[in-house]
């Protein structure tokens, strides 16, 4: 990735980072790459303690983290990261707070990028019919009556796609979400970055072995607000992680094309 572009990657862990080795391998992988910003779903963080532990581990590779108890979500960032001026400030304003039952499946972080404030937020949506919809409505209201304006980046795995035909191999299949998916995406004016560069391209993210149910689909995308929109340069895969394995993609946008001589005047609107 050129250095003049700053890059975000949505990762889901899938099996979560409570093994040592697994967590290990993931975070010296995310260090040895250039990107910035690094948005995870389906870490299984169960405990305070289980949080400070894995914030030390990214810290010793290099990066830094914000874990929550009882969390699935979680935001890692580069401190060298020449686009980030501040330390993330945590917000915790999102509802979908934590119970014994339903763990916390929004992180949401106000980075200042240049001189500019961007509110990213991590998400892992439920795969369950009666809680995927429930959950994108919560998630919508939440950021609708946020006191804080920031624009929004939002990225990790929506367990739904918006549209079948091109987002699904097997287009009539289950979608449950995509009508409050709808809802929420058109309510808080945010675009697919993939889909405006890519009207028409498939690139399935999730990838089912045999003796699963239901075709290869995009399940892990990005939504940004319109005055992102523009600096976003491009959107690919890296190649899932062969070791440990899982069966998403993740998925990198390289975006805000920065010269020397606009590098410390921040965004332009």
């Amino acid at each position: 990735m050129s250095p003049n572009h700053l890059s975000v990657v949505a990762s889901n862990v899938e099996r979560g980072l409570s093994n040592d080795r697994t967590r290990s391998t993931y975070f010296a992988h995310f260090s040895h790459t250039s990107a910035d910003i690094f948005l995870l779903s389906e870490v299984y963080c169960r405990s305070v303690v289980q949080a400070q532990a894995w914030t030390s581990d990214c810290e010793r590779a290099g990066l830094r983290a914000i874990f929550t108890a009882n969390s699935q979500t979680a935001i890692l960032w580069r401190p060298s990261s020449r686009f980030i001026s501040l330390p993330p400030t945590q917000i915790n304003f999102l509802t979908n707070r934590s119970t014994a039952r339903s763990p916390v499946r929004s992180t949401d972080a106000v980075f200042t990028i240049g001189e500019e404030q961007i509110r990213f937020v991590a998400v892992y949506v439920p795969t369950s019919s009666t809680d995927t919809g429930r959950y994108l409505d919560e998630l919508r209201c939440s950021l609708a009556n946020s006191p804080f304006s920031p624009p929004l980046f939002i990225g990790g795995d929506w367990n739904c796609v918006q549209d079948p035909l091109l987002d699904s191999a097997e287009p009539g299949g289950r979608n449950e979400g995509k009508i409050a998916m709808d809802e929420m995406v058109t309510s808080l004016s945010l675009f697919n970055p993939f889909r405006v560069l890519h009207p028409h391209r498939k690139l399935f993210t999730n990838i089912r072995s045999l003796n699963q149910s239901g075709g290869d689909r995009r399940l892990d995308r990005f939504y940004l607000s319109r005055s992102l929109l523009p600096l976003a340069q491009g959107q690919d895969l890296w190649a899932r992680p062969t070791s440990p394995s899982s069966s998403h993609h993740p998925i990198v946008l390289v975006w805000l094309s920065l010269e020397s001589s606009s590098a410390e005047k921040g965004l332009s609107r």
